[in-house]
């Protein structure tokens, strides 16, 4: 347990580090991988590379599964599910609000997840059964029902077919919440989710580097998280996503689950 800890905290000083490469930026300049929308960056590939490298050196038997240059591997006993930049498009623009999103995986359970905001220094992290905590400090959801929370959404921008949907259930869930918000970074988002920022956040596609670290870090923050239809998601592969409290997500759902 102990060596498992200090792995981990190896694990935690590679994203910081991997952070820090971030601030350090010349001109970015964005390549289109399917359409204007879908954006990659040489930052991208060079902090997913670079973590890469530093799991395999510190974690035996680790395999990867990541957004860029089509890294699929789940066959390890340990299976970092990586997002080296979430938030490319926030990126591009100097926006602020961008994040390095990291999940563990031992034989089909989560274990670790961490979301790393470098030019905020924001670090959420959770581990399976120890709980949620940002920058430190132990967190949880709100309390708050669907009228007294905020609502966070994404709106799957690399699937066109599913942009009307989505805006048509956050201009409705305007008449049920507090106020909508769209970041462009659901990994941040679900953070925000566990700190009690938001009470509901909700996708209807993202794929398993999305939201798989925030997937335990919203559980262990106490919250829930599930398809639109309220079942468990593979968190190593693509799907909706509904997360939030426990109240405001069985509102949610009740509303919009298929």
């Amino acid at each position: 347990m102990e060596q498992l800890q200090q792995k981990l905290e190896q694990c935690r000083q590679a994203i910081l580090e991997a952070g820090k490469r971030l601030l350090v930026t010349d001109e970015i300049s964005a390549e289109e991988k399917t359409d204007y929308t879908n954006l990659v960056t040489k930052y991208d590939k060079a902090t997913q590379q670079f973590l890469i490298d530093a799991f395999s050196q510190i974690m035996e038997d680790a395999t990867f599964l990541c957004e860029e240059e089509d890294v699929a591997d789940t066959s390890g006993k340990n299976v970092f599910i990586i997002d080296p930049i979430d938030g490319t498009a926030n990126f591009t623009k100097y926006y602020g609000h961008s994040a390095i999103s990291v999940a563990l995986a031992r034989e089909g359970r989560l274990l670790w997840g961490a979301v790393y905001n470098p030019f905020t220094e924001d670090f959420f992290e959770a581990r399976a059964g120890e709980g949620a905590y940002h920058n430190g400090k132990c967190i949880h959801v709100s309390k708050d029902g669907l009228k007294q929370s905020l609502v966070a959404f994404g709106t799957s921008p690399y699937y066109r077919e599913l942009r009307d949907e989505s805006f048509r259930i956050a201009l409705d869930v305007m008449d049920h919440a507090l106020d909508i918000r769209r970041s462009g970074s659901a990994a941040l988002d679900l953070c925000y989710v566990a700190c009690g920022r938001c009470g509901v956040f909700f996708e209807l596609q993202l794929s398993a580097w999305d939201f798989a670290a925030g997937m335990l870090i919203v559980q262990e923050a106490g919250g829930v998280l599930t398809d639109i239809h309220g079942n468990t998601p593979d968190f190593t592969a693509k799907s909706g996503i509904v997360a939030g409290n426990k109240a405001a997500h069985q509102e949610f759902i009740k509303l919009y689950g298929k």
